[in-house]
């Protein structure tokens, strides 16, 4: 279930071009995911789980940016749109609620450069 998990999360962030990791876009990376796993339903093997996925975005490597072009509202915006879609029910899950921690704005002292943490924390289902 959590390969099925990642591998949708993966499709619901590469939706949007601007979050794809490239030399000529900003850079866009899952730093962690952590989770655990409970079975809810015996007769039909069902299980629940609980995911915590942290993501940094830095803008362009190449750019005189000092900031992403994207910004932590284009990232909510994104995703909320996407369960709305079929993307998860594609991949035989459900999504039963999420949440979103705006983390920190770091600061390279040597380049100016602010790169944005966040993490999504989601509990879903799997369909049979």
């Amino acid at each position: 279930m959590i390969k099925e998990l990642r591998k949708t999360m993966k499709q619901v962030f590469d939706a949007t071009k601007r979050l794809k990791v490239s030399r000529s876009v900003d850079v866009f990376a899952e730093t962690d995911c952590s989770f655990n796993l409970e079975r809810i339903d015996y007769d039909t093997n069902r299980k629940l789980c609980n995911a915590n996925f942290s993501y940094i975005v830095s803008p362009e490597p190449n750019s005189n940016s000092t900031a992403p072009s994207i910004t932590f509202d284009d990232i909510v915006t994104n995703f909320e749109e996407s369960t709305t879609l079929s993307i998860f029910n594609d991949n035989k899950l459900k999504v039963l609620n999420y949440s979103f921690e705006q983390g920190d704005v770091v600061t390279d002292p040597t380049t100016g450069t602010v790169s944005l943490g966040f993490q999504i924390n989601i509990r879903v289902i799997n369909i049979n």
